[in-house]
């Protein structure tokens, strides 16, 4: 006889001790659901059989506080709670389904992996399926034709490359990819070779489990993992575009100047596609019909005037001007000479570099520049930048800057009174008729002054260089900070002389004052001085193969401590000297201390490169560079600390002498050469040191950054360098605004960012 287990249930609704539990009735999220069918039970909807209307407005109670929505079958209203659900029965309306794709509106069931089988053969009603994963997740089917066969898009299926699950989102964000090749591997797009349509239209996961677009090259398909498109190989289209054309799909690759060349023969390919230039900027191809060839428009085509590069913005500001002439160069726009409607659209850029308009002479049937002769002339305005005339009715630019510009307009009272011209001091100013005289005049400084007129170019007359009623100052300017304010008044604390007014501070500066800014700035360039010793020691050993990790690792490693040691000195000395805050200069150590380290760092890689690990050579492959480099390292550190000290030096006679009392005082500072140090550190033996050390090696390999193809131009670069980024950590140091590009060279040309 069987032995008869004893049960003891707990029924819903009832405690241990009798009393019935407060439990509310469940909720459904379906808001069509709106009858509570009861239950809990598998038989709650049976109430609506047969009556089809009122079961789909049903719902019950699968389990306490768990609703389900009831659904009909061949004249039964049943329950869609978890058994009929997993069988694929019917899909519960009353909590969000696990898919996110409202196309797929049939649950298969699940969880198991032949959940979709049950629509073999039946196309439709699989590609409007979905079913629950062995991970509890939603996956869509897919219908494999060559087997008549519906299957579900599991991680398995979906990591061989079979499908794409459409229930979450996918992995690449480009819908132009719409075939999963697989993955994590990486070879998964290698299925697709000898395929270009589906190899561009294929993405695959990487191994770091990131989507990666598949590109075509030599008949191979591959994958735009970080490996190859950190090569420059492709350009992962899965990620944002880079280019802001949307039409530009087709990532070319690069970085190179040949990487357009892939779609050569195929104009609608190479009008697609964009590649990245020797900069790492994004730039359109374009195509050559004239030898049906594709070629990239980065810098040097687009600046020769053979196309526009339409994955950056347009450097002219008017936006009906899209076509790039070329330049810099005289006569760029003499490509449009008899073609008065591509004259108007077009643009170019000037020998100084700037962008101009094109306008068209129809005296000459010619097509020129609006460079700033032409504009100074008054011959035409200048559409690519903003007027410099406030008066949106001051369409005429009459020249300058001279106080007749104006007279080409004698005897023609509309044409004046459209006209502007530029001041001798600057600023525009718009012309005015004298009909007693029939003659066309600047409204200049001088006639305004006179009241003679009112320049509309510029109705708030502070900021014009004139002492106008109500202004204690004017300095051709409105900005608070530098003495007359905004509002053209004398700041406190400034003196204000002249016109235009030239202000500056007048705080000679109290002893203890004095000893704060010396001793900030001593401090600053100690700490730079110790941070370029362990920079010097980390190209060394990274040379003789010493570091056990990378040399950009090393630098701010610190690993005997000495570059802490300075700042913790740095910060010290600052408290203890700096009872006083100074009035300008440098007041705060944390800043210090950040300006000197940065800027220290920026010129170890503005003598080698951005990334030393790629740059700096072993001492077992090439002894002789290798001993260059290091030697060099340590040179140039000597170079900038020899800058550091003359400024300081300055400073410091400066403020003892109280012929320093503002900021602009420091500044004169900057190149100030005392001792004779720095010409003796940066130019007489960094220059020596170089002939003696690396007499044998090629300066553009063993300095890249520098690009300098012999040792007396590598000199030359290095001191400006350092130069430049001394200027840069004083400027940030001592809140100024020295124009270190043209301390650094004596010249303004960009050589210093």
């Amino acid at each position: 006889m069987r032995a008869l287990a004893c049960v003891f249930l707990m029924l819903p609704g009832l405690s241990l001790g009798g009393a019935a539990l407060a439990q509310g009735p469940p909720s459904c999220d379906d808001p069509t659901r709106t009858t509570l069918a009861g239950g809990p039970g598998a038989g709650a909807c049976g109430d609506f059989s047969g009556n089809q209307a009122a079961c789909e407005a049903a719902y019950h109670e699968t389990e306490p506080g768990v609703a389900a929505s009831c659904f009909y079958s061949d004249g039964f209203c049943l329950g869609c709670g978890p058994p009929n659900q997993t069988l694929g029965l019917c899909l519960n309306t009353c909590v969000p389904p696990p898919c996110d794709n409202p196309l797929r509106t049939i649950h298969a069931g699940g969880p198991g992996t032949g959940a979709c089988t049950q629509y073999n053969g039946d196309l439709s009603s699989c590609e409007a399926a979905f079913h629950i994963t062995m991970a509890g997740t939603g996956a869509s089917c897919f219908y494999d034709a060559d087997f008549n066969e519906c299957l579900g898009c599991g991680p398995s299926n979906e990591t061989l490359g079979l499908c794409l699950n459409s229930c979450v989102p996918s992995p690449c964000d480009n819908p132009l990819r719409t075939i999963h090749a697989g993955g994590p591997s990486t070879g998964a797009c290698t299925q697709y070779d000898g395929d270009l349509s589906s190899c561009e239209a294929a993405f695959h996961i990487t191994m770091a489990g990131t989507g990666a677009s598949c590109f075509y090259s030599d008949g191979f398909c591959l994958g735009c993992g970080p490996s190859n498109e950190g090569d420059g190989v492709c350009i992962n289209m899965c990620g944002p575009s880079v280019c802001l054309d949307a039409t530009r799909t087709i990532g070319a690759g690069g970085p190179n100047a040949q990487a357009c060349t892939r779609y050569a023969g195929d104009q609608a390919a190479c009008e697609a596609a964009f590649h990245i230039t020797q900069s790492g900027e994004p730039a359109s191809c374009y195509y050559d019909a004239e030898f049906d060839d594709c070629y990239g428009c980065g810098p040097f085509n687009e600046l020769s005037g053979f196309c526009l590069n339409s994955c950056g913005s347009t450097p002219c500001e008017d936006a009906t001007r899209t076509i790039d002439t070329g330049g810099p160069k005289i006569g760029a726009c003499h490509a449009f000479d008899g073609n008065p409607t591509s004259c108007a659209a077009a643009y170019h850029f000037t020998l100084s570099g700037e962008i101009a308009s094109c306008f068209y002479d129809v005296a000459f049937d010619e097509c020129n520049g609006c460079g700033p002769t032409n504009q100074g002339d008054g011959i035409c305005l200048n559409q690519c930048v903003a007027s410099p005339c406030g008066d949106p009715t001051r369409i005429i630019h009459a020249g300058g800057p001279h106080t007749i510009a104006c007279f080409d307009y004698n005897d023609d009272q509309a044409s004046c009174e459209l006209a502007f011209h530029i001041t001798d001091s600057g600023p525009a100013a718009s012309c005015f008729y004298d009909p007693q005289f029939g003659e066309c005049f600047g409204c200049g400084p001088s006639n305004e002054g006179a009241a003679l007129c009112t320049n509309t170019c510029d109705p708030n007359p502070c900021g014009n260089g004139l002492i106008d009623a109500g202004e204690a100052c004017d300095d051709g300017a409105r900005l608070n900070g530098d003495g007359c304010s905004s509002s053209c008044q004398i700041e406190p604390g400034y003196v204000c002389t002249g016109v235009p007014s030239q202000c500056s501070l007048n705080r000679p500066q109290s002893a203890a004052q004095r000893d704060c800014i010396k001793e900030l700035n001593k401090r600053g360039a100690q700490l730079a001085r110790a941070q370029s010793k362990v920079s010097a020691r980390c190209i060394k050993d990274a040379a003789k193969g010493k570091l056990t990790g990378t040399i950009e690792a090393c630098l701010t490693a610190d690993a005997k401590g000495k570059v802490a040691k300075a700042e913790q000195k740095l910060m010290s000395k600052a408290q203890a000297a700096c009872t006083e805050p100074p009035d300008f200069g440098a007041t705060d150590p944390d800043t210090m201390a950040q300006a000197m380290l940065e800027q220290e760092l920026a010129l170890v890689h503005a003598s080698f490169g951005s990334d030393l690990d790629a740059v700096i050579l072993e001492d077992a492959t090439d002894s002789a560079g290798a001993r260059c480099q290091a030697d060099t390292a340590k040179r140039v550190g000597q170079c900038l600390d020899a800058t550091l000290k003359g400024f300081n030096k300055c400073k410091k006679d400066g403020l003892k002498a109280q012929s320093i009392t503002n900021s602009s005082g420091l500044e004169a500072c900057f190149g100030t050469d005392p001792t004779g140090k720095i010409q003796k550190t940066c130019e007489t033996k960094l220059a020596a040191k170089l002939n003696s050390k690396c007499v044998s090696v090629d300066p553009l390999s063993t300095f890249p950054a520098c690009s300098s193809i012999d040792l007396s131009a590598l000199a030359n670069c290095l001191a400006r360098s350092a130069a430049c980024h001394a200027c840069l950590a004083l400027n940030a140091a001592d809140a100024l605004s020295a124009d270190c590009d043209a301390l650094d060279d004596g010249v303004t040309n960009g050589s210093c960012p």
